[in-house]
């Protein structure tokens, strides 16, 4: 009887432990596409080479509250095909706009021309590997889901 009491407890106690990871929950960036990845929710930048200036350009973003928002974009012209409604201040790297839109879920066509790729962290991930089209969005999932989860 001791140690079926023991062994009753012992199941409680990790089927408690489990239930509360799953209850808790934290935010994480989505890329999906041919292929998936996640990894943490954090301030990030896509860059590429702008298809008919030909320069690179680097978005950047932040996530809060669930959202992805573009606050910032960085070109080295200022040419087509380019912002020109929003403040801008101009650097050594080039032309900086200060934007903040909502972004929600980042749709990106993808064309290996254009070298598209995601800095998160001081990483550099190559979105070529997801096909040519894919999204970015923030998940709500708990950390024990996410250790299950293929991380960029």
């Amino acid at each position: 009887m001791g140690k079926l009491v023991a062994t009753a407890a012992i199941i409680f106690a990790v089927s408690s432990i489990i239930l509360l990871s799953l209850a808790h929950q934290n935010d994480y960036l989505l890329i999906s596409g041919s292929e998936s990845c996640i990894l943490p929710a954090k301030n990030f930048s896509v860059s590429f080479i702008h298809s008919v200036e030909l320069s690179k350009e680097v978005d950047f973003f932040y996530v809060q509250n669930g959202e992805i928002y573009l606050y910032k974009t960085l070109v080295r012209s200022a040419g087509w095909g380019l912002p020109s409604t929003e403040n801008f201040t101009t650097t050594d790297e080039g032309f900086e706009y200060a934007i903040k839109r909502r972004i929600g879920v980042l749709r990106i066509s993808t064309n290996p021309l254009n070298h598209y790729s995601l800095g998160v962290d001081g990483k550099s991930i190559s979105l070529d590997k997801f096909g040519s089209s894919l999204e970015i969005k923030v998940v709500r999932i708990s950390p024990l889901v996410a250790a299950l989860q293929r991380w960029c």
